[in-house]
């Protein structure tokens, strides 16, 4: 499974719900795959936008999920869980 593909996932089935658990969600799924920087340490959340780009892509322009540097508690709107789910089927 791809990051994007998780972010999605964990999108449409609610496990996300704020920028903070997509990038748990997805940084744990990478991480368990073994996944590395180029100094061998697992990848932490400065990874998450150029993991997860495809989908921001989508999102970010129209406004649907603000993924504010500091801000990580904001939640994706249910525009953005319609839309995962979407692309899910």
């Amino acid at each position: 499974m791809s990051p994007p593909t998780a972010f999605v996932i964990g999108l449409a089935d609610g496990s996300i719900s704020s920028r903070r658990d997509a990038e748990r969600h997805v940084l744990d799924l990478v991480n368990e795959l073994g996944y590395v920087d180029s100094q061998g340490r697992e990848l932490d959340q400065r990874w998450f936008r150029s993991l997860t780009e495809p989908v921001l892509y989508v999102f970010e322009p129209i406004g649907l999920w603000r993924l504010d540097g500091r801000r990580r508690d904001i939640p994706p709107t249910d525009a953005v869980r319609a839309i995962a789910h979407l692309a899910l089927k």
